[in-house]
């Protein structure tokens, strides 16, 4: 712990080689103290003399028995490194407190460092430190100062007082003490004891790495590379990451790693940015670990290595790196790189998610929500997403939107959710802006406005997201939010439709066909069709069936249209319903099968299929697949009468004129005959003509 500092020389000339060795161990053999110590600092350093360290110590018992004070801390140095006396660390501690109670700066410098620093040799006590710093800061110890300040900075063995800190800091960094500058450098960097001041910190980060300091010379580096306190300059930045890291530094060597990467004040270079990542990694830097991970994962600079990709993420994460914590959740969650665990994700997504990373806070409610690797907790859910999204995070606005619109943990509010689904919206999240369209169409939770609606359609739609390119394609067809305009609804549907969105595949089918917006082009109307009913789009399963039964763009084959048929009359479609019916009625891909025919017809005809419901009227009527029941024949046929169908009407107008299934009266049938023969009902005239009209 000796600097020599503070040596107390016999004759001034001591170093400048005006010292007279003669004179001095003349005075040193007559008992003169000082001259004592100065013969034995010329045995210890080879100064004049042989170096010869037992001789050093003899000279220096000799003086520091006399209460020399300088002698008192060099014999306390010997002590400590084993030099010329085997190693005592309770003898060094003897003399180095008889020094420092002598005045010696340096012993109480030593003294002080001892008990904030060597636990293993006496117990810590920064009280003692503090006090001993403080002796030898007042007598202008530069080290003793530095050491002062960083004990207020932090409180050891004293009230923290940043101002007091920046104070001895800079009584130091001013006499050249190269930690100090640095610590004064931080101090105006952070504001720490002082006004921020990017300038001064640029000043003092230059003194201390013009003497060496390494950590100055890489905050340095990041000052130039953000132009704090100095133009920016991304090469300048480089070279001193590079200075800083040759001399060891981790940060540094980071740093450089990662300008590597980016090509930022170098050309990039993947090899090289995973060569200054490994030295920093191999130091147990974090941030180094982590970005390196990334490296290994995706091959860049490295042979692409999941398993030390994901070995480096942990390292970095077992340090306490939340981003690497939220990471190795993630990877644990999705199954990336490693095998899908959710224990292991919930694990991780926790310890980052107690460092307030958002992102891992999200996941972490998405657990709770999904029931992966612990029970299921809405309340635990909701606190997590409302936590990530009061920090920003746009997907935990997005989700804790749906759980306002959804009642989920929370009572529903579509205010609430509307107004999450907007902050992530213009964060551009492209799901919260298809969301927040939604709202604006319905007028959920906010007025509604069907221009606005579209507006966040198509902001979702250029980012790719396919339900919103279906949308926006809707409106260009239909005209909704914005002008009519079929080509541009064939490009939305087309962009959708190449994501696998079935809808928009038979929409661009219907285009395609038609010659809507686009070319007329049936080879790829089909191809489209196709790839939606094997989707499972049941509209389009049932334009399949349809085109197989007829013949029409398609060759003609009943057994396939079949079995389009009832793909999609299966989903509910009542058109693949209704024709099922007639393929069951008809012997059409199928053995004829009453029941069936009936069966199908009535499913259609439920759900409000016009020609089932008048088919199913036929059905009651004829006894076909069913008991004859004329009143629910009627009963049907008014119903699709009633919506329009000619045929229905013919039939009603026929019931009440004959009296089948309802008391006669022919004031009502003519209404209805009339407005079959005016659809073109071939029978409806004569039997108005008979009726007298």
């Amino acid at each position: 712990m000796e600097d020599g500092t503070n040596i107390i020389t016999y004759d001034t000339e001591y170093w400048t080689g005006g010292f007279n060795i003669g004179k001095c161990l003349a005075s040193a053999k007559s008992g003169y103290a000082p001259a004592q110590y100065e013969i034995g600092q010329c045995y210890k350093r080879g100064v004049h003399v042989e170096k010869d360290f037992a001789t050093a110590v003899e000279w220096f018992v000799k003086a520091a028995n006399q209460g020399n004070a300088a002698a008192q801390r060099s014999l306390g140095y010997c002590y400590e490194n084993g030099e010329g006396v085997p190693q005592s660390w309770e003898k060094a501690l003897y003399w180095y407190e008889e020094g420092a109670k002598g005045g010696d700066a340096d012993a109480q410098q030593n003294i002080a460092n001892c008990y904030r620093f060597e636990k293993d040799v006496v117990e810590p006590d920064y009280e003692k430190a503090v006090y001993w710093y403080t002796k030898a800061a007042d007598q202008g110890h530069i080290g003793a100062q530095n050491n002062l300040g960083v004990c207020y900075k932090l409180g050891l063995g004293v009230k923290k007082d940043v101002k007091k800190a920046f104070y001895w800091y800079k009584q130091a960094a001013e006499k050249g003490e190269t930690n100090a500058q640095y610590n004064l450098g931080q101090c105006y960097r952070n504001g720490i004891g002082v006004k921020q001041n990017s300038e001064e910190a640029v000043y003092w980060y230059k003194k201390a790495a013009d003497h060496g300091n390494v950590d100055a010379t890489a905050n340095l580096g990041v000052m130039y590379a953000t132009g704090d306190g100095v133009v920016q300059d991304h090469s300048m930045a480089v070279a001193l990451y590079r200075q800083a890291a040759d001399m060891g530094s981790a940060h540094a060597q980071y740093n450089l790693g990662c300008c590597y990467a980016d090509g930022e004040g170098v050309e990039q270079n993947y090899k090289q940015a995973a060569y200054w990542l490994e030295r920093a990694a191999e130091q147990g830097d974090a941030d180094a670990q982590y970005y390196l991970s990334d490296l290994y994962e995706y091959g860049k600079g490295v042979e692409l290595d999941e398993k030390k990709a994901m070995e480096l993420c942990l390292k970095a994460a077992e340090q306490g790196h939340a981003d690497a914590q939220y990471s190795a959740g993630h990877n644990y969650h999705a199954g990336n790189l490693v095998e899908v665990d959710f224990n292991k994700a919930v694990y991780w997504y926790q310890k980052a998610a107690d460092q307030k990373n958002a992102e891992a806070q999200c996941w972490l409610g998405l657990c709770y929500e999904k029931a992966e690797g612990v029970e299921e907790d809405c309340d635990k859910a909701v606190l997590l997403y409302r936590s990530a999204a009061e920090q920003g995070y746009d997907e935990a606005q997005y989700f804790l939107g749906n759980c306002y619109r959804d009642m989920y943990g929370v009572e529903k509010d579509l205010e609430q959710a509307a107004a999450w689904y907007q902050k992530a919206a213009e964060q551009g999240h492209a799901k919260a802006q298809y969301a927040l369209a939604c709202c604006y169409a319905a007028g959920d939770g906010v007025e509604q406005d069907r221009e606005l609606a579209f507006t966040w359609y198509q902001k979702a739609a250029e980012q790719g997201y396919a339900y919103a390119q279906g949308v926006v394609a809707n409106s260009y067809w239909e005209g909704v939010g914005v002008k009519k305009d079929l080509e541009k609804a064939a490009y939305w549907y087309e962009k959708a439709a190449e994501q696998g969105k079935e809808d928009a595949q038979y929409y661009l089918a219907l285009c395609y066909i038609n010659g809507m917006g686009v070319k007329q082009d049936v080879d790829k109307a089909m191809e489209w069709c196709l790839k939606s009913a094997e989707g499972g789009y049941a509209a389009a399963q049932y334009y399949m069936g349809y085109c197989c039964r007829y013949g029409t763009n398609l060759e003609q084959d009943e057994e396939e249209a079949f079995e389009w048929y009832e793909k999609a009359a299966e989903q509910g479609n009542l058109d693949a319903q209704f024709a099922l019916g007639e393929c069951y009625q008809n012997s059409i891909g199928v053995e004829d099968d009453e029941d069936e025919a009936f069966g199908w017809y009535k499913k259609a005809a439920e759900g409000g299929h016009v020609s089932a419901q008048n088919k199913l009227g036929v059905c009651y009527t004829n006894g076909f697949g069913v008991e004859q029941d004329l009143k629910k024949a009627f009963s049907w046929f008014k119903k699709a009468a009633d919506k329009g169908n000619a045929s229905a009407q013919f039939n009603v107008g026929l019931f009440y004129a004959t009296g089948r299934g309802v008391k006669q009266d022919v004031d009502k049938a003519v209404p209805y005959l009339q407005a079959a023969a005016k659809q073109g009902h071939a029978s409806a005239p004569a039997l108005l003509e008979r009726l007298g009209y």
